[in-house]
């Protein structure tokens, strides 16, 4: 049958290509705004829970019930910059029970300990407390050993009780409801230690306590007493650790925009220092009035003036005492809050570089989705244009003059099946046959090849480490990989220049590998491709790996070089990496897992068995000009042929056209209706010893090697004598795939 084709079918056919690229396009935009929305804890159904107990001074609980401190109230701020709507939960059990059960979804400061990870969420620090062991220096205690048998005094906080059974393990630990009591039954002489929290204890709260000014005290640093304190999240409230990490990324913000200073300022600069001043100088003045009116009634009005001005020295001193005690808050406050912000400055640059490679990634992917469905739609025109040209050549070997023009379409078919194979590679959709390898061997076995490709005035290196780990990746593919990044350092050293290749062991430990998304720590051997070329810009290494984009001139290269680098690497479960300056040159690295066993032996082929036979075969494609080839090839070949324009209609024919008998069915994998996998699993019971041979444009998740070992599988485009080859194999083959 002779097939032609009219203008207004050539235009159908790119409306519907467009029309599908489009849609691609809307839906995975539509996908991306719907994930960021609905992780926006501003839009959540309902408000977050916040826990609060009474643990001061950082939080406690007011006369009338509600939550209060320096923590409440930055957390209410920042949520309410935010837009995170919040109610205020109280628990006074503490933070654990409650956010592990979901009592409460959120916590405003928690210590972040080791084993809270395990079962909570929490935010990077934004508070650092420093823990101490305080009793008085007569009482023979100067570090935790000296507690053992004795009564120690804590915070009732599990921070607290935590830190108290690692630090004092012979004591007796008994809870107390602030540090105000804790250090007043240590002057009092009511306990031997407590433990406190603050910096050497509020110094405006010390002062104050009379018990506590004329008594001599040591303080001793706890082990792992320095504890960063963070914004705990259930795991039980869906998007309450996306929450923590928003209001503490504000909290921040509030560090830099005064928010906070001022806050802490007005809570832990306590103004009873200056009251303390104030009220010896009220004293002293009221004193001299009486002294002046003693001086006209008494006649000891030098005694009495004398003893007014000790009174009015040791007030001064007081209040001198007081100033320097403030002053040094005031300093060890700003140092404080100098160090939050560089950390605060290193952990934004940090994360601006994670989002930075995390936004590409995403780009790499949705172009690789895009060029993967352009070139399956191509491979199914050049599967009909490859067919067909195979089919004319054999018709037309008495005509040398025609024959000649069919080869030229040929040529042209075989140089458009190379590009749609390069996209493919790019997209990670390419059927591979992956293979334990050693890559020094490959080099060696390359070595002369790949001096060929370059010019004389070239130098060539090839380092190779000795006891170089094994990866597992499809051999033709890693060697085209080479092949490319040789090329284009040729292509880079227009006037000469020295190439090196170079292999090693790394590992990535989790650290370095969490800067790289989608990187796995562990075991990688590296490829390292160097030269002394033109080096590269900053736009150009934005775009280096994007399919179609080049540096060269028109014609001088097709853009898909790299891109199948880059899609390479990817499906074999590695990564490559980019460094490179304008003048100095350009470095590549390639990194591939490691794998355990021994090197792939290549199997002796057997020779190829007569292609022709008598079967029967069932050909589904939804692609009517595919399918009208592969079933004159077929029934070229001798084999009785049932077509079927989808699933469900091959389903009816297995029932009524074969009187029960399918020997081969050839399939797409995916069609409208039901596709290739839902009719094999459809007609298992029916015909259980039918095989199955799938073909497609591209591998897809619908179906691959890695999940069904054994599979049968022919790549669009195919040419009639390897799809004749294939089919005999797969008859003949005893264990082949069955329905």
């Amino acid at each position: 049958m002779k097939q032609s084709s009219t203008p207004s079918a050539s235009r159908a056919r790119n409306w519907r290509v467009r029309s599908m690229v489009g849609v691609v396009i809307v839906l995975s935009l539509a996908g991306w705004w719907m994930f960021v929305r609905l992780r926006d804890p501003a839009r959540a159904s309902r408000p977050f829970r916040v826990g609060y107990q009474n643990a001061p001074p950082y939080q406690y609980v007011a006369a009338d019930g509600s939550p209060a401190g320096p923590a409440i109230e930055i957390f209410t701020e920042a949520a309410r910059r935010r837009h995170i709507p919040i109610e205020w939960i109280a628990s006074p059990d503490g933070p654990e029970p409650n956010l592990r059960s979901g009592k409460v979804d959120l916590w405003p400061l928690i210590g972040d300990l080791p084993e809270r990870r395990k079962i909570l969420y929490i935010s990077d620090p934004w508070v650092t407390l420093s823990f101490w062991m305080v009793s008085l220096e007569s009482s023979g205690i100067s570090t935790p050993k000296d507690t053992v048998g004795r009564n120690v005094w804590h915070v009732n906080v599990s921070i607290f009780t935590r830190l108290g059974q690692t630090n004092f393990p012979g004591a007796h630990l008994i809870p107390q409801p602030t540090n105000q009591s804790v250090l007043e039954g240590v002057c009092a002489g009511k306990v031997d230690a407590g433990m406190i929290s603050g910096s050497r204890a509020d110094t405006a709260e010390f002062r104050n306590m009379k018990v506590c000014q004329d008594v001599r005290l040591r303080f001793f640093p706890l082990h792992d007493g320095n504890v960063g304190f963070g914004i705990g999240a259930s795991y039980k409230r869906s998007g309450a650790d996306r929450a923590a990490d928003v209001i503490r990324a504000e909290i921040g913000k509030m560090a830099r925009d005064g928010t906070l200073p001022a806050i802490y300022f007005r809570s832990f600069l306590d103004p009873s220092n200056e009251a303390t001043v104030v009220y010896y100088l009220t004293e002293a003045q009221e004193r001299n009035f009486y002294m002046a009116v003693a001086i006209a009634l008494l006649a000891l009005v030098s005694v009495l003036l004398g003893w007014q001005t000790l009174r009015v020295r040791a007030a001064r001193r007081v209040a001198d005492a007081a100033n320097v005690a403030l002053e040094e808050q005031v300093v060890s406050r700003t140092t404080e809050l100098t160090q939050t912000n560089r950390q605060l400055r290193q952990e934004m640059a940090e994360r601006k570089r994670a989002e930075e490679t995390l936004r590409q990634a995403q780009k790499m992917e949705a172009i690789g989705r895009l060029a993967g469905g352009i070139a399956h739609d191509f491979n199914n025109l050049l599967t009909i244009i490859t067919g067909y040209t195979h089919l004319l050549r054999e018709s037309l070997r008495g005509t040398p003059a025609l024959l000649e023009k069919v080869e030229a379409i040929a040529k042209a078919g075989d140089r458009a099946s190379s590009l749609t194979r390069q996209l493919l590679a790019f997209s990670r959709r390419q059927m591979t046959q992956p293979k334990v390898l050693n890559l020094n061997d490959l080099l060696s076995d390359m070595g002369t090849m790949l001096q060929r490709l370059l010019r004389e005035d070239i130098e060539l290196t090839i380092s190779t480490y000795p006891r170089l780990g094994l990866i597992k990746a499809d051999p033709g593919q890693i060697e085209q990989v080479i092949m490319n990044l040789v090329i284009n350092a040729r292509d880079a050293m227009p006037q000469g220049g020295k190439l090196v290749l170079k292999t090693a062991n790394v590992s990535f430990e989790k650290e370095s590998a969490n800067h790289y998304p989608g990187v796995e720590p562990g075991s990688y051997v590296r490829l390292t491709v160097s030269d002394t070329g033109s080096g590269m810009d900053a736009d150009t290494r934005a775009h280096i790996f994007e399919p179609f984009f080049t540096t060269k001139g028109q014609g001088k290269g097709t853009g898909l070089g790299l891109a199948t680098v880059y899609g390479i690497a990817e499906q074999a479960g590695g990564h490559i990496m980019l460094e490179s300056e304008v003048g100095e040159g350009t470095t590549f690295h390639l990194y591939l897992p490691t794998v355990e066993g021994g090197v792939s032996r290549e199997a002796h082929s057997a020779a190829p068995s007569p292609a022709r036979g008598w079967e029967t075969i069932l050909v589904v494609e939804d692609q009517e000009a595919v399918r009208t080839l592969v079933c004159k090839i077929m029934q070229k070949n001798g084999y009785k042929v049932l077509p079927a324009r989808d699933g469900r209609e091959a389903v009816q024919l297995s029932q009524t056209k074969t009187n029960g008998r399918i020997d081969l069915i050839i399939t797409d994998v995916v069609m409208p209706l039901m596709g290739g996998r839902e009719l094999a699993q459809m007609l298992a019971s029916s015909h259980p010893e039918t095989k199955i041979l799938y073909m497609s444009g591209y591998v897809d998740k619908e179906i691959s090697q890695k999940e069904m070992p054994g599979l049968e599988f022919i790549h669009k485009p195919f040419t009639p004598e390897a799809l004749a080859q294939k089919v005999r194999e797969v008859l003949d083959e005893p264990h082949g795939v069955r329905c």
